[in-house]
């Protein structure tokens, strides 16, 4: 196995952290720390939560994440090459069974289309005939009762025309009343909207004074939590060049790399605090 993949438990045991510890800082439970450092990474099925865990653990270790996602790639290479071989026969085997299925679903379909065709056809010319007998008897009998449907026509037309200006002048004497209540309920929202802005802002403003800030800036890709009046309200990577802002009456930050990251409180530029790799603490209050 390549070498930097066997540091994570002597770099563990360095800085005196217990697998418990690593656990409750990183969030990766105690076996998959365990199969990590054996270099048993078959435990871990999930090959994006395998890489995702290197790139947290070693991070925590101070240890360089891209040296050891490198490694691992490398190490990972003839599985990879096998695994596009065995790809590459199935695919072939697929498109064969593939085109057989296709050419007798192409012949089935062929015979059932010629059949349908034929029953239309022949259904088609029934029904023609069939319409032609009919319509000689008829033709005699169509004059009264087409007469005697215009009338009745007529009488429906008219009545539906009333019943539709009644329904019409219904709805914008309904329209007229929902326009004036709606007015009213708006500027009764104004007000009451009006009235919570300005609680809020003196809510906020005594919230303010007495509090504290702090900026953590990250100069090199570093591991840090921070822990806002007793809760923990961040934990993870953070890239170079990457800013955060946090308030609290107690603030205490704690850094996997203390080489790579400065404070900014009250104007003040504060750090780095460390070497790098170095675990650090650092608490923060308004006394």
């Amino acid at each position: 196995m390549i070498e930097i993949l066997t540091r994570f438990k002597e770099r563990r045991e360095e800085l005196g952290v217990s697998l418990k510890q690593a656990e409750e800082e990183t969030r990766i439970r105690v076996d998959y720390l365990r199969a990590i450092e054996e270099g048993n990474f078959e435990y871990i099925e999930a090959e994006v939560y395998l890489r995702g865990f290197l790139k947290v653990y070693s991070a925590y270790l101070g240890l360089d994440t891209k040296e050891v996602l490198e490694a691992y790639k490398k190490l990972q290479e003839p599985e990879l090459v096998e695994e596009e071989i065995v790809k590459k026969e199935s695919f072939k085997e697929k498109i064969s069974n593939s085109f057989d299925e296709h050419q007798n679903a192409v012949l089935i379909s062929c015979l059932v289309g010629i059949g349908l065709l034929v029953i239309g056809l022949l259904a088609f010319a029934g029904f023609k005939l069939y319409g032609l007998i009919d319509d000689s008897g008829r033709m005699a009998n169509s004059s009264p009762s087409i007469e005697t449907a215009q009338v009745k026509e007529g009488v429906v037309l008219s009545a539906s025309k009333k019943v539709e200006e009644e329904v019409k002048e219904s709805e914008k004497t309904k329209e007229n009343r929902k326009g004036t209540i709606e007015e009213i309920n708006e500027n009764r929202a104004e007000k009451t909207e009006v009235n919570k802005e300005d609680s809020e802002e003196l809510n906020n403003q005594e919230v303010a004074a007495n509090e504290i800030n702090i900026e953590v800036e990250t100069i090199d890709e570093s591991w840090y939590s921070v822990e806002v009046d007793g809760k923990v309200v961040f934990k993870g990577i953070v890239a170079a060049n990457n800013r955060k802002l946090f308030s609290g009456q107690k603030i205490e930050l704690k850094m996997g790399n203390a080489a790579g990251i400065k404070v900014i409180k009250d104007g003040k530029v504060m750090g780095p605090f460390g070497s790098k790799g170095e675990v650090i603490v650092k608490r923060f209050s308004i006394d």
